[in-house]
């Protein structure tokens, strides 16, 4: 077996550009995946494992009890780093596949969201407020949009080469980027997403539920509440930014990955002719 050294070389390859705060997780998630590969799990089968527990850990966070709590922000932080994982396993066994992104995208559009659903369902339970129910399925619905929206340049680049039958002209992408006035306020609001990013909404919601318990106030319920406008502060922004110029050029961007990765897919095919 190899080291965690040359583990993390091979399946974290390219993670080094996220941010501090969320790469110091995968500084735990490779050890999980050393286990995970010495148990002879797929990486499919471990994508499986992380939408159950996620799921399990919803149905946690939406009792009273604070036992079930404290399981449900475990279990969903081991969601968290499961979804890690099933990458991990898949470029260090050698078989990424379309399924395996597919059920990471099912995990993200469908598991995730249930846990915003289950803390409103908690403070309603303590409340009796209809108004936190409609704040959790608001936070729901623009974080999926908002999640949607990251990767919607892909999905037009598809549709563009479909109806015109060509890539677009790469030109936009190859300029020198100076970045607008709309372009940086879009970059500044990316904290307002912060309800949709489990590595730190999780954390919050934590902290709410303790101070809760401690002050008897309904802080995960605000939390929510202020996730929610955050949430749609942050998706008028990311519209008008797409609508404006950031179509063009992440469209542009994703073209030219393709180009290269055919590019590089032939030159690979007559090196071995």
């Amino acid at each position: 077996m190899r080291t965690i050294a040359e583990l993390r070389l091979a399946a974290q390859a390219g993670k080094q550009r996220d941010p501090a705060w969320y790469r110091v997780h995968r500084g735990l998630s490779i050890h999980v995946t050393r286990a995970a590969l010495r148990l002879g799990l797929e990486a499919d089968q471990v994508s499986m494992l992380m939408m159950g527990t996620t799921l399990v850990a919803a149905l946690c966070l939406a009792s009273v009890s604070a036992w079930d709590n404290a399981a449900g922000f475990a279990l969903a932080y081991a969601g968290f780093l499961l979804d890690k994982v099933d990458g991990e396993v898949a470029r260090l066994s050698g078989r990424p596949s379309l399924r395996g992104i597919l059920l990471d995208r099912l995990h993200h559009r469908l598991a995730e969201p249930l846990l915003m659903l289950a803390i409103a369902w908690h403070e309603y339970q303590l409340t009796g407020s209809l108004g936190v129910i409609v704040a959790g399925f608001a936070a729901m619905l623009l974080g999926g949009a908002v999640d949607e929206n990251q990767h919607l340049a892909a999905v037009v680049l598809h549709k563009h080469v479909r109806q015109r039958g060509e890539m677009p002209d790469p030109g936009q992408a190859a300029l020198p980027f100076r970045p607008s006035a709309l372009a940086r306020w879009h970059r500044r609001l990316r904290p307002l997403k912060a309800a949709r990013t489990v590595a730190l909404s999780l954390p919050i919601a934590a902290v709410a539920y303790g101070l809760e318990r401690a002050v008897g106030r309904p802080v995960p319920a605000w939390c929510l509440e202020a996730g929610a406008l955050s949430l749609g502060a942050f998706l008028v922004c990311q519209c008008v930014y797409y609508w404006r110029e950031g179509i063009e050029r992440e469209a542009a961007d994703a073209a030219n990955v393709m180009r290269r990765s055919v590019v590089e897919t032939e030159a690979d095919d007559e090196g071995l002719a």
